[in-house]
Formats: structure tokens, C-alpha cells, sequence
């Protein structure tokens, strides 16, 4: 984490999913990270979903608002899928 930016790693996945959320809340809660980077996202199904709703939770406890960095397309069509998609409007 650089900048309160978390680089998401390169595979989000159902056998990923865990250590990814732990990383990302270790993120928020110590150095504040406030943007999720998925620059790095080669990767992904739908549980990477569920870990943007519990960092989305997290964010709401601390008081921060998350950003979101080179969303990937294909999450914000499984979002659309799931009737989701208006919960990452920033996917910059």
C-alpha cells in the first residue's frame, strides 16, 4: 500500500478470497487505505464481489468513503448480473 492505495493482487478468487479481504481491511484499518487498485487483477470470479461488500463495510465503520482504481469489466458485469453494479458507480 502506497498513498492509501491497495493494490488488489493478481488472482481474486473463491480459493484467494479470504486472505485478499484480510489484506485489504489490515489496509484500511492500520494505513487508511482509501482506493482499491486493481491494476494488478488478472483473475477474478464472483467472490471478488463479496470482498469489495465487506471492505465496503469496513470503509463505513471508519468513516472513509473507498475508491476504486482500474475496475475490471468483467467485475462490473458479474455486478450488473447480481443487479449490483449501482454499489461501484466509482470505477475509475
Amino acid at each position: 500500500m502506497t498513498d492509501g492505495t491497495f493494490h488488489l493482487p493478481a488472482e481474486i478468487t473463491v480459493g484467494t478470497a479470504r486472505g485478499v479481504l484480510e489484506h485489504a481491511l489490515d489496509a484500511m484499518r492500520a494505513g487508511g487505505a482509501q482506493v482499491l487498485d486493481f491494476s494488478d487483477v488478472q483473475q477474478l470470479d464472483s467472490s471478488a464481489l463479496a470482498v469489495l461488500f465487506s471492505c465496503q463495510r469496513e470503509a463505513k465503520k471508519l468513516g472513509i468513503s473507498l475508491h476504486y482504481v482500474d475496475f475490471p469489466t468483467n467485475l462490473l458485469a458479474l455486478a450488473r448480473l447480481y443487479g449490483v453494479d449501482g454499489f461501484f458507480v466509482d470505477h475509475s
